[in-house]
């Protein structure tokens, strides 16, 4: 509806007024109405103007509409087919696009940021990077942090921790300038150290290989034979009958080290060696494990005689102890033993 006026007759006709030409209103005409012959303007020149709709909606019909400060500043720019977009100190920093919304800055937000589709289904994602290199999104059922260039997914920080679904206990915690764990219900398993690792509980390997590189490693290979394999070669193998092959001489302090002059004192022969000896069974035997046959002596018999080469053991089961004889013990009494039988004999032979 038009501006008009009632002429004599009581008809009701348009004021009309000429570009420039304004309508004032106010005692100190503060508010004016006038078109420019390009422009119109609504113009106030004291307070504020509030335009107030208490009935119904306001509506402003136009192709473009522009909200500017009174220096020219922009405040709010809508474009027919086109963005809306809102300003801060006459800098864009918020404009609707064809795909969505772009922002310009920081989004400072103090609830919560949904994204999905109009209908509500988890398909939103946020998206970061000229190139939307970044995505971070729910499918619904998992929860994604994807990266989809060329570079890395870093994440930064001198305390990293993956906590379980109630924050109440820490799965992998990584610390600045200290070590990574990684833990099982709340216990840790495995530890970085300044030394190497350290790991709580065994520890499996699914192909039965463990070692340094495919040179140096142990290899369960079957389940009755543990490989040792030095720079490309087996050296060593553990069978599950209990044996034990080395591909060379077998060092032992208690067999071959101990032999040196240098760690030993109180150096005595062994008195009465034959008597010893004569006291002592050699016996075969079957075991009873696996009934294979052997022959050797009974360590009770030499706990008798030279209780120096028996000694306790821990059986492997851990259920029961075992008394061992130090073989290598018995070639002293054996060698004195020769030397008393030798010493008969020449007694003998000079008669």
């Amino acid at each position: 509806m038009g501006l008009t006026q009632v002429d004599d007759r009581g008809l009701k006709t348009p004021i009309d007024l000429l570009d420039d030409e304004k309508i004032r209103l106010g005692t100190g005409n503060d508010l004016e109405l006038y078109h420019d012959g390009t422009d119109s303007h609504i113009t106030s020149t004291t307070g504020g103007l509030n335009i107030e709709e208490t009935g119904g909606y306001f509506r402003v019909k136009s192709d473009d509409i522009k909200l500017e400060a009174a220096n020219g500043e922009d405040f709010l720019e809508c474009d027919a087919n086109g963005a809306v977009s809102l300003f801060y100190d006459n800098s864009k920093k918020f404009e609707t696009t064809s795909a969505g919304t772009k922002n310009t800055g920081v989004i400072d937000c103090t609830g919560s940021i949904l994204l999905a589709d109009q209908s509500g289904n988890d398909i939103g994602k946020l998206r970061l990077g000229n190139g939307q290199d970044l995505e971070i999104y729910h499918d619904g059922s998992d929860s994604f942090i994807r990266d989809l260039g060329t570079g890395a997914l870093k994440i930064t920080s001198n305390l990293f921790r993956v906590n379980n679904a109630d924050n109440s206990e820490a799965m992998i915690k990584a610390e600045e300038n200290a070590g990574v764990t990684l833990s099982y219900d709340g216990n840790t398993k495995f530890e970085t150290t300044t030394a190497g690792i350290s790991v709580t509980g065994a520890v499996y390997s699914s192909t039965g290989v463990v070692g340094e590189d495919a040179a140096n490693h142990f290899d369960f290979v079957t389940d009755n034979r543990i490989a040792v394999s030095i720079n490309g070669s087996e050296e060593f193998r553990f069978e599950s009958d209990g044996d034990f092959h080395a591909d060379g001489d077998v060092i032992a302090y208690s067999t071959t080290i101990s032999s040196d002059e240098k760690l030993k004192e109180n150096i005595k022969v062994v008195p009465d060696a034959l008597d010893k000896v004569e006291a002592l069974r050699g016996v075969t035997f079957d075991w009873k494990r696996d009934g294979k046959s052997s022959a050797g002596v009974i360590a009770q018999d030499v706990m008798g005689v030279l209780p120096e080469a028996v000694k306790e053991v821990q059986g492997l089961n851990d259920k029961e102890s075992y008394l061992s004889v130090n073989y290598h013990a018995l070639t002293s009494i054996l060698i004195e033993a020769i030397k008393d039988l030798s010493a008969k004999i020449k007694v003998l032979e000079a008669k």
